[in-house]
Parts: structure tokens; C-alpha cells; sequence
């Protein structure tokens, strides 16, 4: 089912709000289209804890399909998993919930990911840094750090922070590769 024409951009909801219609159930995509700009989301389920706007997450976590876990080293098993950006109410935004809560990840279209080291490169492939949920440039990866497919940079960033990225339905492809640079 797709929802379209949503605001994914309302941060996280309790599962009370969820049932009262704020969220979506987890899995369902939203497709939005504003001045000729595509993004789409995937409704997620999140853990207790304190989620940040641009964090990169698996979809289908360990516990179940759209229960979103921060995305680390992942193991084999994990491989090809679909991973997306989350998304809250604003750029800098951090919201913390005391038990599980909904929001939205991103898989489609331009929009903001942490990042944790320079990216130097506009299009340069992205995969994950050894921060959890972070990503760094696929030119300086390290044979420790998981390969993703299908992020790329926009622009460019000389701190950490938040760098525009474009995400082509990201996937974990597993250990990564020395030898992308």
C-alpha cells in the first residue's frame, strides 16, 4: 500500500499516536512529489532510545520487517538488508522515546545523512563508517567497514555532520571492498 503525498517529515510517534492515525503501519511506503522533486519513505518501527535526523538504519532489523535498527558492521546474514535514512521534524533534530515508536526512513531521493570524515567528492559512492549509523566515502573505506549500495554524495563536507547525499534504494552488500578507491 502507498501513501501519497504524506509529510514523513513529523518526526517519531508513540505507538498510542500511531494507532490514532499519526504514523503509518510498519512497511508502508510514501511517495512525495513537490517541485519536481521524487523522495520516497518507508514506515519504520524504532527501539527505546535516542534516534538523530540523517542516521542510517537497516529496515528490516534483526527483530522483524520494518523494525529499523542503527546500522553498524553487519553481519553476513544481514547482507543485501534495505537500509534508509531517518528522517525527523528537522535537520539537527534528535528525539529520544522512552518505548517503541514510528517514523519514517528514507530510500528514495535527495536528503540529509550523517556523515564522519570529509567528503571531498560530489558523487562519490558512500558506505558506512565504523560510528554506527554513520557513513564516510567509499574512497577511503577500510576492509573493517560494511559496503552499502546506492548512497551518493551531493555535495561536499570537510567536517562531521550532515552532508546532501542521494539514496537509490540503499542495501548492505556486505564486507566491503579495498580496493573501491
Amino acid at each position: 500500500m502507498s501513501d501519497i503525498g504524506n509529510d514523513a517529515y513529523l518526526g517519531l510517534f508513540t505507538k498510542t499516536e500511531n494507532n490514532q492515525g499519526r504514523g503509518r503501519k510498519p512497511g508502508q511506503r510514501s511517495h512525495v512529489h513537490r517541485n519536481g522533486d521524487s523522495k520516497e519513505f518507508v514506515a519504520v518501527k524504532v527501539a527505546a532510545g535516542t534516534w538523530i535526523n540523517g542516521t542510517v538504519v537497516l529496515i528490516d532489523g534483526p527483530s522483524g520487517a520494518a523494525f529499523a535498527a542503527v546500522v553498524g558492521t553487519a553481519p553476513a546474514m544481514l547482507s543485501n538488508g534495505r537500509c534508509g535514512i531517518l528522517v525527523l521534524a528537522s535537520a539537527t533534530s534528535t528525539q529520544t522515546v522512552a518505548g517503541t515508536s514510528f517514523g519514517w526512513a528514507q530510500v528514495y531521493g535527495q536528503c540529509m545523512a550523517r556523515v564522519s570524515t570529509t567528503v571531498s567528492l560530489v558523487g562519490v559512492q558512500l558506505v558506512l563508517a565504523a560510528d554506527p549509523g554513520e557513513l564516510i566515502s567509499g574512497a577511503t573505506v577500510a576492509s573493517t567497514e560494511t559496503q552499502l549500495d546506492g548512497i551518493t554524495a551531493v555535495g561536499t563536507q570537510s567536517v562531521t555532520g550532515l552532508l546532501n547525499v542521494f539514496l537509490s534504494y540503499p542495501r548492505l552488500r556486505g564486507t566491503s571492498d579495498t580496493n573501491l578507491a
